[in-house]
């Protein structure tokens, strides 16, 4: 591989995680509850969302 395809390819990786960080939310809810939703579609083309709770 080149060094330009190299640098565009880290170019592109970059740009998506800055995407994702941007579009990528958390909510603290209650009893150690957290919501995280990201830009991936869930199957009704909906945000995806993830419940995480801390260690018990």
């Amino acid at each position: 591989m080149t060094t330009a395809i190299i640098d565009d390819i880290t170019e592109l990786k970059n740009y998506y995680i800055e995407w994702l960080r941007d579009r990528t939310f958390l909510r603290g809810i209650s009893g150690g509850w957290a919501e995280i939703t990201t830009p991936f579609l869930d199957r009704h083309n909906g945000l995806h969302s993830n419940l995480c709770q801390t260690g018990r």
